[in-house]
């Protein structure tokens, strides 16, 4: 007969107790090890699935926006302040943009008149140096001015407005001058474009009413801020496009706008002692007869020098053109005694 332990000594358990409790973490950790392993595997045939069928529609996309702007909940966009870099489009250029964001020299208060030029790629200047721009060219032949450029790429009228309503008193300039694109109106038309997502304009009542702010962050921002995790994977890519087309807005198309934006754009300045010149970088006949009826000054830019491709964008023979152009016309403003200095 055994004796009963000892006060204190537990009494040894039997071998049927131990497996019993084991058993069942044993298959914990067997299931839970599986269904690891299938997920890795889940992960890696879809990646090399991705990588072959979805290669096109998800591959990303960078530019000047996601490079060299950042996310604006009203514009849409916007260049980053006091900001430097390099860009690849047909060609290598530097950018440098200045405190405010705009890709132009610091303008502190001065007596002389100013005259702001407002537009898209072809006023921030796409594929040329700072200095081969037409705005800058300008510069010495207009010793009497301030020349002052807030060209944003891809902007359409719409954002143009509303950069006016942000920036018109930081420089109150005496002439504004609108270089008008040949596809602005197709920009005006939707709340989206090339991936990003923009402000648009509805004519209520015969006036644009903005519509669609704050603006939707694009996925494009996410690619340029978190680099090494989408490149390196094409299933976080699926995984973003998925989520993105889950919670951000369709695309929105809306009657085009764009006349009447010119003339909100043309009361806002004329209300505030400016005039208004529209530059045409393609001729638009729209846009001409808006210009004779509302006594709008109106300026052919179109020119051949330009690139092949990436938006063909003046070169700097164009920019040069297009320079002595404007140039001539203020000339001769000034000698009819309406503008120019």
């Amino acid at each position: 007969m055994l004796a009963p332990p000892p006060d204190g000594v537990p009494a040894l358990e039997g071998v049927n107790g131990s497996s019993s409790e084991a058993t069942p973490t044993k298959r914990f950790l067997l299931r839970l090890l599986l269904v690891s392993l299938l997920s890795v595997g889940f992960a890696m045939a879809f990646e090399i699935l991705a990588r072959v069928l979805f290669h096109k529609p998800l591959e990303i996309q960078y530019d000047e926006r996601n490079l060299m702007y950042r996310y604006d909940a009203l514009l849409g966009w916007f260049p980053r302040a006091s900001s430097s870099g390099f860009y690849q489009g047909s060609v290598r250029i530097r950018v440098v943009h200045n405190s405010k964001g705009f890709r132009d020299s610091e303008h502190p208060p001065g007596v002389r008149p100013k005259i702001v030029f407002v537009g898209d790629s072809y006023v921030w200047g796409y594929d040329v140096e700072a200095e081969d721009r037409f705005t800058d060219r300008l510069r010495p032949l207009l010793p009497g001015w301030e020349v002052v450029n807030l060209g944003v790429s891809g902007y359409g009228t719409g954002q143009e407005l509303l950069l006016l309503e942000a920036h018109f008193d930081d420089y109150r300039p005496k002439i504004v001058f609108l270089v008008y694109q040949g596809h602005d109106d197709v920009d005006n038309m939707s709340n989206q474009f090339y991936g990003y997502y923009r402000p648009y304009f509805e004519i209520v009542n015969g006036r644009p009413a903005l519509r669609g702010v704050p603006v939707p962050k694009s996925i494009r921002y996410y690619h340029a801020e978190y680099p090494s995790a989408f490149s390196r994977s094409y299933l976080v890519r699926a995984l973003a496009v998925l989520y993105f087309g889950l919670v951000h807005p369709p695309l929105v198309e809306v009657a085009d706008p764009t006349l009447p934006l010119l003339q909100e754009i043309r009361d806002f300045v004329s209300a505030r002692g400016a005039t208004l010149v529209i530059g045409l970088e393609s001729n638009d006949e729209r846009v001409r007869t808006f210009c004779e009826r509302q006594a709008v000054r109106c300026l052919d830019l179109a020119n051949t020098m330009r690139f092949p491709s990436h938006g063909r964008h003046w070169t700097r023979e164009g920019h040069a053109w297009v320079a002595a152009r404007i140039h001539d016309y203020l000339r001769n403003e000034a000698r009819t005694g309406r503008d120019g200095q």
